[in-house]
């Protein structure tokens, strides 16, 4: 096919590499497109498929997204290359001095892979950028790369997009090395470490469509030469020390942006009117500031709205305005001051998937009106003074699949139709509230269920032995796409990511883990954990429980369980925090818990265990305070010895050997004070002068006479069996 001019191969799972001389003879080939694949092996093994006549009509070249690896290669031969994408792969080392001899270059595109070095060109690591004279676009993005760039890049005139971010770079940037970028429409120096040092006169050369300054250093004061910037509508300048108010001019730029971020910033004031156009769903991200009062009404308009961690106290009127057709899919009010009622005006949020309210100071019930989130996916009201009852209408919430009230006045039962409707639970949290009755049997048919916290409650009755239904917690799921995506708990939670500059959102959990409380996010798909801790919970621990071989988190501390642990616990292997204190639990430690070589955590505390405490390679490893208050337990890592070491006894804890075995037998504890009263009437009676003394002073006789007294009191009990 030698008229062949353009091959495009992407989003195949075309793997290894090309067969060399495969496409050496097609001399007109212009654009080769294998991004999106599994290609592997060095770039250097794949280019040599292209010998001959090809290298020199080559003009676009696309390995973006595959795995290929080692360093940079000598382009110098594909001289005719306009285009060069290599962004997502696992390329390292420095870029070499002979990429510059690629003269007609117009973009480059080497971000997130592995490449180091200085950026400068003072050290000769870096190209010599003035070679690149018709160079437009520039991506070195998500690399390792360092020192200082401007010097470079401000003589490249035709330059329309630089983006940097996500290196190590340092320096100052100055309207010196931007004087020249005049078509300059897209910036990017986000998550460095650059200084901007711009007075706050300068009128720039450019008109930028996108400004991402994001964690580099603007403040303290706003940057003022924002406000020429009339076509932006992509403007980050989150983390950038400005402690100041906004100015009446930004709010000019606002109806444009359909992208806002001014987080972790310091910026004050109360926030007017802040216009908006509804058709160019914006996404408005302005949390971990000092903003208080109201929430401005025309915020609704907004895609995704995060205004948390600010003192906003009044949020009435911007939730009950009747707006037609709102787009919010994510809101996120949580950490701020808000202390009104829950109003009852949800039914204007019908798109809404995210929202999150907790950690104010909301009052009153959950509102009926919350069952018109159809969409929702994860409610968080955590923290408040929210009470009343867990309202039936939430029940048509069926695509809830974080659902969090914990720390809350809420109290009744555990509603059936938890496990009836929202069948696609993965997180369900109702931690720290009033909550009463026995747990009921439907929770079982949430097979997608990972993290089941229903801690500090006044709840009773058995733990059902249903619980080995949680599909989640018995099988292993090795693949991320199908633990985490189709799950909806994942950390990622993407706005629109169609329109190519969706906002991605951490979602997290607060979770209290081997006995500390941590917040987990981008490893929350990870977590199996079941929290029953804090209540009147009876019976003994159903054996089913067990088959959550998955599981890497139990706690049943301080309820009124008795019976003994499973022997099968060996069976959950991935455990690492076990909490089964203060209970009435008893018999032995099952040999099976030493084999749990993940544990990190234990607590067997305040329980009626008794015996030797399986010796194993993790048992030992903790302190003795996890055994404690368990008066029939010996051996390390307690200083009590049990019978048969060889040593005296150095407590008054029973033998392992005596009572241990009268336990085991007839399951209570043996009334001692028979034994003393024998030694009475032994040494009263029976054994006066030289029989009495022998028996007194020979031990091997003594412990013959006890042994026979033991047996007659046993037959006297229980019987000859």
């Amino acid at each position: 096919m030698r008229s062949l001019e353009n091959i495009d191969w992407t989003s195949n799972n075309i793997e290894g590499g090309i067969p060399k001389k495969s496409m050496g003879n097609l001399c007109n080939l212009k654009s080769l497109n294998l991004s999106y694949n599994s290609l592997n092996g060095t770039i250097i093994d794949l280019l040599e498929s292209l010998v001959g006549c090809a290298r020199k009509s080559l003009e676009i070249l696309n390995l973006q997204d595959n795995k290929l690896g080692d360093s940079l290669f000598d382009l110098s031969r594909f001289s005719s290359l306009k285009e060069l994408y290599l962004a997502n792969n696992e390329l390292n080392g420095s870029i070499m001095e002979n990429i510059g001899q690629l003269s007609n270059l117009e973009i480059l595109d080497v971000s997130s892979n592995y490449i180091t070095g200085m950026v400068s060109k003072l050290n000769g690591t870096m190209p010599d950028l003035l070679q690149f004279s018709s160079l437009k676009e520039l991506y070195l993005a998500n690399n390792k790369l360092n020192g200082s760039l401007m010097e470079s890049i401000g003589p490249l005139s035709n330059l329309e997009v630089l983006d940097v971010s996500s290196n190590y770079i340092t320096g100052v940037v100055s309207k010196t090395q931007l004087q020249k970028l005049s078509k300059l429409k897209k910036l990017d120096l986000s998550l460095n470490s650059l200084i901007i040092d711009i007075e706050s006169k300068w009128v720039p050369p450019f008109q930028l469509f996108v400004l991402k300054l994001g964690s580099c250093r603007l403040g303290p004061s706003f940057p003022s030469w924002l406000q020429t910037q009339s076509k932006l509508f992509r403007l980050d300048i989150s983390n950038s020390g400005i402690s100041d108010y906004i100015p009446d001019w930004f709010y000019n730029l606002t109806p444009k942006l359909r992208y806002l971020n001014l987080s972790f910033n310091s910026i004050k004031g109360t926030l007017p009117n802040f216009p908006l156009r509804f058709d160019n769903y914006p996404i408005i991200d302005l949390s971990c500031n000092q903003f208080h009062g109201s929430i401005p009404i025309s915020l609704a308009n907004a895609t995704a709205l995060n205004l948390s961690n600010n003192t906003f106290t009044i949020f009435q009127p911007f939730l009950c305005t009747d707006l037609s057709d709102r787009p919010t899919t994510f809101l996120d009010l949580s950490n701020n001051m808000l202390s009104e009622s829950l109003p009852d005006c949800w039914m204007h949020w019908s798109e809404l998937i995210v929202l999150n309210l907790e950690n104010n100071k909301l009052s009153g019930n959950i509102p009926s009106s919350m069952g018109s989130l159809y969409h929702i996916s994860t409610l968080r009201l955590s923290n408040n003074n929210i009470s009343g009852i867990l309202p039936s209408s939430l029940k048509k919430c069926s695509l809830l699949r974080l659902l969090d009230v914990g720390q809350n006045n809420l109290y009744g039962e555990i509603p059936t139709w938890i496990g009836d409707y929202l069948t696609d639970l993965v997180v369900l949290h109702l931690k720290s509230n009033r909550f009463y009755g026995s747990l009921p049997l439907n929770l079982c048919q949430l097979s997608d269920i990972q993290i089941l916290d229903l801690s500090l409650n006044d709840l009773s009755g058995f733990i059902p032995r249903c619980f080995h239904n949680f599909t989640r917690m018995v099988h292993k799921v090795n693949d991320y796409v199908s633990s985490s995506l189709s799950t909806g708990i994942d950390s990622l939670y993407i706005i629109d990511p169609s329109r190519g500059y969706g906002r991605i959102f951490v979602n997290y959990e607060y979770i209290t883990w081997k006995g500390k409380n941590y917040k987990y996010d981008r490893n929350l798909w990870l977590l199996r954990i079941i929290d029953l801790s804090s209540n009147k919970l009876t019976g003994e621990i159903p054996i089913n429980l067990t088959n959550l071989v998955v599981l890497v988190q139990l706690n049943l501390s301080r309820n009124n369980l008795s019976g003994t642990i499973p022997e099968s616990i060996g069976k959950m292997e991935p455990l690492e925090s076990l909490d089964l204190s203060h209970n009435q639990l008893s018999g032995k430690i099952p040999m099976g818990l030493a084999d749990l070589s993940f544990l990190g955590f234990l607590d067997l505390s305040n329980n009626q265990l008794w015996g030797r405490i399986p010796t194993g390679t993790q048992l030992q490893t903790f302190e003795a305070s996890v055994y404690s208050e368990n008066r029939g337990l010996c051996g390390p890592p307690l200083i009590a010895t049990c019978c048969g070491d060889g040593k005296l006894q150095e407590t008054s804890t029973p033998c392992e050997t005596t009572v241990g075995k009268l336990q085991e037998d007839n399951a209570e504890w043996v009334d001692m004070s028979w034994f003393y009263m024998g030694i009475g009437v032994g040494f009263g009676i029976g054994f006066l002068g030289v029989c009495g003394l022998a028996l007194f002073f020979n031990t091997s006789w003594r412990r013959l006479y006890f042994k026979q007294l033991l047996n007659r009191w046993r037959t006297s009990n229980y019987g000859a069996n």
